[in-house]
């Protein structure tokens, strides 16, 4: 910026004009005598600036002194501050010029230097960032055709990711300024990082073969261009470009890099140790990746060279590290996973289960390749793909932890971790090094890959170290393994990594093993490029290999990978430097032997990865290259397959393959680091220490998942995922797996038989269950299962013979001979072993019998195969009518057979003033008269066990509606079958099911819901739990009360009711009713219901140590202000009813229908309940339920047992709702409430009502059927 004229005028004085300058922008500004003398300063300072620095900015301040509205003196200085990294002081002398400029173009230069300042000084702090947009848009502004602000612009678009603007702002650059050698190198990057590698490498290319350009920027094209030729596979034409590079520049240190990283993949070995050397020796050049690869470097080195590598692209770190975002510690921590691999991708699968966590977040940046584990994570995704700095750092403001996936790995964009403002950032899994400090609070480890006594030689940041391998394999089990591990002639040795890996070290100890067995081959991953091939066939002929031997084997999907292994692979040999990471987990869970070293040279992280999977699975890591090429080489036939047997058991054993046990591991480490943070406590490492009772072992819980699949009840292992083994082919796959790693263990066999049943190949079944039963002779539940299958095969007197050894402890024969000599004992509560084995046995030699195939539905009912046991019930049902033939044609027939079953044994109409009924069974009582009222003649209703007194005419409709025993049954006009689905395979017109109870819905098949005309369920949640089929033909129609029982009483606030089975909410209520009784004065709490007989033999089979907590709720009843009732009479619970304030109920049992609550409402009681979401209670009591307002979430079993419960802080929530509810009462602010209360209940809640619906239901039927 020169002065271009001085013209002189005449001189007063020498405050007076004297002169006009004119400045290069086309100023003319009027000049003083001394202002004359700052200019001359000015320009001795231009002169000045290309020699000697620190004179030229002495000129520029001095005409500032002079003149301090000097502009171009302020930029100029600016300029040359910035130069020798006094960056706030030129900064400063930027601001000011802005201040005092006087044309647009001065502001403009101003403008653009400031904002190319704080762009450069950022390191992706948002803040500053946003100033320098700021001002560079306010620099085009002023000068739309200033070209460097443009160019200035678009590389903080670029590097904001904001491409697309990037590119059309390059774009406008070029038109104003075609040869701009910066903005066409900058393009090209752009390309490049779109995936448009021809556009890239053209533009590349152009500039590299431009003479015109400077010989940097031919130098930063060529270099370029081999980035973009290698990203395309190209990889010779890559050498050759950074060959030229070389040429061009040779000390320059990425060039060098590149070359030596170039020849690395190629395989070109011939001056390797001369390349690696010299790219160590050039600072900066060597990326942090590729040094990982350079046996030669230390691992101070690297370390160093990372710490590097991210101070020059984030600037350097405070002292005390600049800390983001406190809030208060979570109870949960919301993890964010960050990550470009989230796909068909080794991240994808070691991500699988972390990223399904609860409070995991998915936090991707790239493609979505339609994959199953793209599915998978987008479960709980936040996208960040397209997304700027800002809107990214915005996009993951609510996450607590940021885990970088990827650090210093292909396709990482380290700046979206540095602009996340969570308490917490770690690096993990993907890089295996450190991530270089700065930003990153800590990286997680394990003990082997990083040894915390040598963390400081190795890490720039402190470690958290988990307690056993540091990846989180999740493998599925739906690959098929070899049925057998058959001795094989030839060793089959194999190695899956990328050639990239490979060196010469690692190359001449496999050519050793191979000249040492003679007859071994080795697969390797076929290259993309054919010329590395060729130049390993050489290397491998130079060490007196055949390169016959050398097998090359295409990339295939993840399944096709794993049975290649496991039936094409007798061993893994691993890389030395860089070893294999989850090639050797694949490997491992094929059940290949992996031979790896426990480090290698500085034992550095990535060649230790071998030893650290194969600890974690409880297997040995050699401990020299002689021991390594000793094993390797070993030629007996039947050596390796019984280690294959070793390696596959050992995967299903140890921590290695439990993604659950690393999910919780990584839980704790995240709150152990999170509250580091908080205290600020930086440089400590976290240890975490083995879990002394860990999760079941991969074995086990496989195992479970196989049964789940195959139907049976076991509840499935904590965190085991929706999809594991939920399919019968992968049921089979995980079975076959199993039981080739534990051939010696019975449910492992076991397990492959029932698969095998499952799938139709009973004659291999019989094999598998039959070397179960050999391994496992007294265990009856295997010959039980052989019996089955050989049952199902036809072969009957085998099956029994199976059925009576299963018995052979248990004294079966003399429980077989009972139940074959009376045939006609309907037994179905099948409560032990003995009773379920007699019923194989009996159904098995009798198979006409059709009370013993109520048995056998029973039994395999019991055992999960509910559609068998559907279809042996309806065959015994009809069979049965056939016996007894001889009743009379009913126009509507309510059939009540419980098949032995019944809660309330020998009940009828007359019960309600007796002993009183369960809601299911008054209910059949008062619909039963209702329908008669409505004009039907003839109703039938059909009980298993009838009282004699109440057989014949009811007494409050006689002649409409009369009772009988089961036997009389003939057919019916309408059939409704009660509670129980079967009964309607009994014959009749139309048919329908009446249910009371959640059904099971495998023994809903398609056919049979094709042959009911309706499904009467009890409300819209009982609706729900129907099978989707059956659910198209429910009609709801819900518990009712009957008008001659409703009674009015004081609804006194201090008396609380409880009026349910004992395990839906009572014990928890007791545990809870001290503080509402020392709250609410005399407060009384009535319980009916109570400990019946029926309840008593439904507890004992259903409640885990029943007895232990029967005491406990029997003990919990004697205390102050409670009084036990038990069962009692319809009309005298409707007055307890009524007398009651308020009924208590906080129950997690699934509510089909719950006349109590009915009830309750009905004589006034308010309601104050779980307002269980997975019941019908909400349903019924709407606005007027007080209970608290969060509903209850806790399972159905936390009121089984004392030691489940586990909800104390809502029913602290629920006793106080109790409280107030009492207090509102006693000052009469509920009265209006309970009116609208009783008025709602009493209308909606009558028998009539669904008497009408069922009415409509039946015509709407018969139209259908006419």
């Amino acid at each position: 910026m020169l002065l271009l004229a001085a013209i002189l005028i005449g001189c007063a004085s020498c405050e007076e004009i004297v002169g006009i300058v004119s400045t290069e922008a086309g100023v003319e500004r009027g000049a003083t005598v001394r202002e004359l003398a700052a200019y001359e300063a000015y320009n001795e300072g231009v002169a000045l600036s290309a020699r000697d620095v620190v004179m030229a900015i002495a000129k520029f301040e001095e005409a500032i002194r002079i003149k301090p509205d000097l502009p171009e003196a302020r930029i100029n200085a600016g300029n040359l501050l910035a130069g020798l990294g006094r960056t706030d002081e030129a900064e400063a002398m930027y601001a000011a010029a802005l201040e005092c400029a006087d044309h647009p173009v001065i502001r403009a230069q101003a403008s653009s230097n400031l904002g190319l300042s704080l762009h450069k000084r950022s390191k992706v702090g948002l803040g500053m960032l946003e100033e320098a947009e700021a001002h560079l848009k306010r620099a085009i502004e002023l000068a739309p055709d200033f070209v460097d602000a443009r160019f200035n612009y678009a590389t903080l678009l670029q590097d904001l990711g904001r491409v697309d603007e990037a590119e059309r702002t390059y774009e406008k650059v070029l038109e104003l300024a075609p040869e701009h050698e910066n903005a066409r190198l900058n393009l090209a990057n752009v390309y490049f990082g779109r995936g448009e590698t021809s556009r890239a490498a053209t533009l590349q290319a152009t500039l590299a073969n431009d003479e015109a350009v400077s010989a940097k920027t031919r130098l930063n094209a060529l270099n370029n261009l081999g980035q973009t030729l290698r990203d395309a596979n190209e990889h010779r034409r890559a050498e050759v470009a950074f060959r030229r590079a070389a040429e061009l520049a040779p000390d320059d240190a990425t060039t060098l890099a590149n070359l030596a990283t170039a020849r690395r993949t190629l395989c070109d070995w011939s001056t390797r140790e001369r390349d690696h050397l010299a790219s160590l020796a050039a600072p900066g050049g060597v990326m942090p990746y590729d040094a990982l690869m350079i046996g030669e470097a230390s691992a101070e080195q690297i370390r160093d060279l990372t710490k590097a590598h991210v101070e020059k692209k984030f600037g350097r770190p405070n002292v005390v590290p600049r800390r983001r975002r406190t809030t208060p510690r979570p109870s949960r921590l919301v993890v964010g996973y960050l990550s470009f691999d989230l796909r068909e991708h080794p991240m994808g699968y070691l991500t699988r289960r972390l990223v399904s966590q609860p409070g995991a977040v998915a936090l991707s940046y790239g493609e979505d390749d339609g994959s199953e584990l793209r599915r998978r994570a987008e479960r709980n995704m936040v996208d960040i793909a397209n997304a700027s700095l800002g809107e990214a750092s915005e996009r993951m403001r609510a996450v607590d932890v940021v885990v970088d996936l990827m650090a210093h790995t292909r396709g990482a964009r380290l700046e979206l971790g540095a602009v996340a403002d969570a308490p917490l950032v770690l690096s993990y899994l993907g890089y295996p090094g450190t991530a270089g400090g700065r930003h990153y609070d800590f990286s997680i480890v394990d003990a082997v890959v990083a040894p915390p006594e040598r963390a400081s030689r190795h890490f720039a940041e402190p470690l958290v170290v988990l307690p056993h391998s540091y990846q989180a394999n999740d493998y599925a089990d739906d690959f098929s393994m070899p049925s057998s591990q058959d001795p094989q002639e030839a060793q089959r040795l194999c190695n899956y990594n990328n050639v990239d890996k490979f060196e010469p070290v690692s190359w001449g100890l496999w050519m050793n093993v191979l000249r040492r067995n003679p007859r071994a081959t080795l697969t390797l991953l076929r290259p993309k490029s054919a010329g590395i091939m060729e130049t390993l066939a050489a290397e491998a002929a130079a060490r007196g290999v055949s390169p016959r031997r050398i097998v090359w084997s295409p990339r295939v999907p993840k399944r096709e990978h794993l049975e290649r292994l496991a039936t094409e692979c007798d061993a893994f040999l691993d890389n030395l430097v860089y070893g294999a990471h989850t090639t050797a987990s694949d490997a491992l869970w094929a059940g290949v032997p992996v031979l790896t070293l426990r480090g290698y040279g500085d034992g550095r992280f990535a060649s230790r990865v071998g030893a650290s999977l194969l600890g974690a699975a409880g297997l040995e890591a050699l401990d020299s290259l002689k021991d390594f090429e000793t094993e390797a080489a070993r030629q007996k036939e039947d050596y390796w397959a019984p280690l294959k047997r070793a390696t596959l058991a050992a995967s299903m054993r140890g921590p290695l393959f439990d993604a659950r046990r690393t999910a919780r591991d990584l839980d704790r480490a995240y709150h152990a680091a999170y509250e580091l943070a908080h205290f600020g406590l930086w440089r400590g490492h976290v240890v975490l220490a083995p879990q002394t009772n860990p999760s079941r072992a991969r074995r086990d819980c496989t195992l479970r998942s196989i049964l789940r699949a195959l139907g049976a009840r076991d509840p499935p292992c904590e965190d085991d995922d929706d999809g594991d083994h939920h399919d019968l082919a992968t049921a089979l796959s995980a079975a076959r797996r199993l039981a080739a790693a534990f051939p010696r263990d019975p449910d492992a066999r076991h397990a492959l038989g029932l698969a095998l049943h499952a799938s139709g190949s009973d004659a291999a079944a019989s094999r598998e269950l039959e070397a179960a039963c050999r391994l496992a002779p007294d265990v009856a539940h295997l010959w039980s299962n052989l019996g089955h299958v050989r049952r199902a095969a036809g072969s009957y007197f085998e099956a029994a013979a199976a059925f009576l050894a299963a018995g052979a402890r248990d004294d079966l024969r003399e429980t077989l001979r009972a139940a074959t000599k009376n045939r006609n004992a309907t037994t179905t509560q099948t409560s032990s072993v003995v009773v379920v084995e007699a019923a194989f046995v009996a159904s098995t030699l009798f198979p006409t019998e059709p009370d013993l195939k109520l048995q056998l539905g029973a039994a395999l009912d019991d055992v999960g195969d509910a559609r068998g046991a559907l279809e042996e019930w309806l065959s015994a049902v009809r069979e049965r009518h056939e016996k007894r033939r001889g009743g009379r044609v009913s126009e509507v027939a309510i059939v009540c057979d419980e098949y032995g079953q019944s809660w309330w044994p020998g009940w009828g109409p007359g019960s309600l003033d007796s002993g009183g009924l369960g809601g299911s069974e008054e209910s059949v009582v008062f619909l039963a008269r209702e329908l008669a009222r409505l004009g039907y003649q003839k109703i039938d209703v059909f009980l298993e066990n009838p009282p004699p007194e109440d057989v014949g005419d009811d007494e409050q409709v006689p002649g409409s509606l009369v009772w009988w025993p089961l036997d009389a049954y003939e057919s019916a006009d309408v059939l409704v079958a009660w509670r129980y689905h079967i009964t309607a395979a009994l014959p009749a017109r139309r048919k329908f099911v009446w249910l009371q109870d959640v059904p099971s819905y495998a023994s809903w098949t398609p056919d049979f819901i094709r042959g009911l005309d309706a499904v009467f369920t009890l409300s819209a949640f009982h609706t729900r739990t129907l099978p989707f089929a059956a659910r198209a033909k429910s009609v709801v129609s819900p518990n009712g009360i009957d008008p001659n029982y409703l009674r009015d009483g004081p609804n006194d606030p201090a008396v609380f009711a409880y009026g349910s089975a004992p395990n839906r909410g009572l014990y928890d209520l007791l545990r809870v009713w001290p503080n509402i009784r020392a709250a609410v004065p005399n407060a009384t709490l009535v319980v009916y219901y109570g400990f019946s007989a029926s309840f008593l033999k439904w507890g004992k089979a259903h409640i885990p140590a029943f007895g232990v907590w029967r005491a406990q709720v029997e003990a919990l009843l004697r205390q102050d202000g409670v009084h036990y009732v038990g069962m009692v009479d319809h009309d005298t619970l409707a007055r307890g009813y009524a007398r009651a304030g308020f009924l208590l109920y906080p129950t997690t049992y699934p509510e089909t229908g719950c006349v109590t609550v009915m009830k309750a409402m009905a004589m006034g009681a308010i309601p104050v309940t779980s307002r269980y979401a997975d019941s019908v209670v909400p349903e019924l009591t709407v606005h007027f339920d007080l209970g608290p307002t969060a509903p209850r979430t806790a399972p159905p079993e936390a009121s089984i047992t004392p030691a489940d419960f586990s909800d104390p802080a809502w029913m602290a929530d629920f006793a106080d709702a109790a409280i107030a509810a009492a207090r509102a009462g006693l000052k009469g602010h509920l009265d209006a409430h309970r009116v609208a209360m009783k008025s709602y209940a009493r209308s909606r809640f009558l028998w009539r009502h669904v008497a009408s619906t069922w009415a409509a239901t039946f015509s709407s039927s018969s139209s259908s059927s006419s």
